[in-house]
């Protein structure tokens, strides 16, 4: 049985599309390069809204476009050929807008993610009320029934967070419709596969004359759409809210100008639409604090690992000049078991005397100072593998992209260095792998982490303490304290270019030029919201003088 979307109290949160009441009207054609929109008569046996998809005279040509809304009668002298009914609404129109402005770019860029690009005229999708297949139940992840509006979950790492959102958009979806987001096809394809039925991807295009599921999004007969980044703007007949799923991935910023991140079209558009929005992820970012969403954090004590802190005074002086091996009684363990994981340190390009810790640039065979064994001062996987031969190294990225293994043993070789990486958000890289490392250990495993006699506070935050929202209370301070995003507004420029690009007087703070590829480099300025249209200016004239990449954080 298909959901009940006629009438009742959600009949205000109705996908909104006001009648044009004017002889003429605004049309924005596709692919119609940046002509810009034109304004075109309404036949007068023809009703139009704004958001409606039509089909207009283009000069020797047809094309179809979109009311945006009244048009100017001195500029109409032709006649809408005919309307197919709504594409999107007067709400998503606004916002697209309102990107475009602030991302320098002008609304023809960003318009078409408005709607699909093809296939907009299958027949609609028509799908049950959602059912999820057994699993786990809000009772097993200590959830609560009821949240405010705009909720961010926190996550432990013993969740799975894929249920976690499937969870979350069947109870919104007793409220009308519900758009779930992810970073990547694959995190689409496991959302999916946690219904039985009533929800649908809307990341693929239809073959000719399949039912479309965006076509069933627009007319309420889609109850859950779980789409990639594409769909942020997509419209829905009965919107009730949008969850974001794993919302600090990288994956959710554009590729294309405008640059725009998914997850923060998304926070905008429920504002505007008044509807809820739940940001699912176990490292909450800024731009999810940011949100006026109230932090949940959802799990308990049996969903984190188990965990240990080694003091590099206990570390065996041989090695005690390179990065924290482990303790000799945690080295011997990981050495007999191979159900073990070593997060390496980078190699480092200097040298140093095992005896004596003479450091030198270069490996120099033998140390000029006493004649002892010059080493490489840093370990690197090769090295770690050497000393840890039954364990599994791991590099970084290695870390972030492995599967859960409960009850395995996860070893972080210097927690230290990774607390003092330089991070647009403070600590998010130490965060970022201790949440990892203790997904990956999983309920009961054991992460060991090699520190200093006074371990790094994000360590004690989300190790020790377990406490996500202590963590990010403090990363909102230290972002507030150096006046950070969301503090302040960041442009990135990136500059294809032989040379360092010249910066002329701006009146703000300016990080860079850094050379970051052969010929390219990187600019970042950092300037109040209300500054932002001032750089208008200075970014249309690096445009014009050729390629440059610019996004607004």
């Amino acid at each position: 049985m298909c959901m009940d979307l006629s009438g009742g109290p959600t009949l205000a949160r109705r996908l909104h599309r006001p009648k044009v009441d004017a002889p003429v009207v605004e049309v924005l054609c596709d692919e119609a390069g940046f002509v810009g929109s034109l304004s075109y008569k309404v036949p007068a046996n023809m009703e139009l809204r704004i958001g409606d998809a039509v089909r207009v005279p283009f000069g020797k040509q047809e094309r179809y476009g979109m009311v945006v809304g009244p048009g100017d009668a001195k500029l109409a002298t032709r006649e809408v050929l005919e309307c197919f009914g709504p594409r999107t609404g007067e709400v998503e129109i606004a916002l697209a807008a309102s990107l475009a402005i602030e991302q320098f770019c002008m609304f023809e860029s960003i318009a078409p993610r408005l709607a699909p690009r093809t296939k907009r005229g299958n027949p609609a999708l028509v799908a049950p009320a959602p059912v999820l297949r057994k699993g786990a139940t809000r009772a097993d992840y200590a959830l609560a029934d009821v949240h405010p509006k705009r909720t961010i979950l926190a996550h432990a790492p013993g969740i799975d967070p894929v249920r976690l959102a499937a969870l979350e958009a069947l109870r919104l979806s007793a409220n009308g419709q519900v758009l779930v987001l992810a970073p990547t096809k694959r995190d689409v394809s496991r959302l999916l596969a946690e219904f039985e039925c009533g929800a649908a991807r809307m990341d693929e295009v239809p073959k000719k004359d399949e039912r479309s599921p965006w076509r069933g999004f627009l007319e309420g007969s889609l109850p859950v759409a779980i789409s990639t980044r594409a769909a942020a703007l997509w419209p829905a007949h009965d919107l009730a809210g949008i969850i974001v799923f794993d919302e600090d991935h990288p994956g959710f910023k554009e590729s294309a100008q405008p640059y725009t991140n998914a997850r923060d079209v998304a926070i905008r558009r429920t504002a505007a639409s008044d509807v809820d929005l739940v940001l699912v992820g176990s490292n909450p970012s800024l731009a999810a604090l940011a949100s006026r969403s109230k932090l949940v954090q959802v799990g308990l004590p049996s969903h984190w690992p188990e965990v240990r802190l080694v003091a590099k005074n206990e570390l065996d002086p041989v090695v005690r000049n390179s990065p924290p091996l482990a303790a000799s009684a945690v080295a011997s363990a990981l050495r007999a078991r191979t159900g073990a994981y070593v997060l390496a340190p980078s190699a480092s390009t200097r040298h140093r005397c095992r005896a004596c810790s003479m450091a030198y640039e270069s490996d120099v065979g033998s140390c000029l100072r006493c004649g002892g064994e010059v080493v490489r001062a840093g370990l690197g996987p090769d090295r770690v593998a050497q000393l840890f031969p039954k364990a599994t190294v791991l590099t970084f990225p290695e870390l972030l992209a492995a599967n859960p293994r409960p009850g395995s043993t996860v070893v972080l070789l210097d927690v230290d260095s990774l607390a003092s990486a330089p991070d647009l958000e403070p600590g998010s890289t130490a965060a970022a792998a201790l949440l990892a490392a203790a997904r990956l250990a999983g309920p009961g495993g054991t992460v060991v982490a090699c520190a200093n006699d006074n371990p790094p506070e994000v360590v004690i935050d989300l190790l020790v303490k377990r406490d996500i929202r202590r963590h990010a209370k403090r990363v909102w301070g230290l972002a507030k304290e150096m006046q950070l995003p969301p503090f302040v507004r960041m442009v990135e420029c990136r500059f294809n270019r032989r040379t360092a690009p010249v910066v002329p007087s701006l009146g703000c703070k300016v990080l860079g030029p850094k050379k970051v590829a052969e010929d390219e480099w990187e600019l970042r300025l950092l300037l109040p919201p209300d500054r932002l249209v001032s750089l208008k200016p200075w970014v249309e004239s690096l445009r014009r003088r050729g390629k440059c990449r610019i996004s607004v954080v």
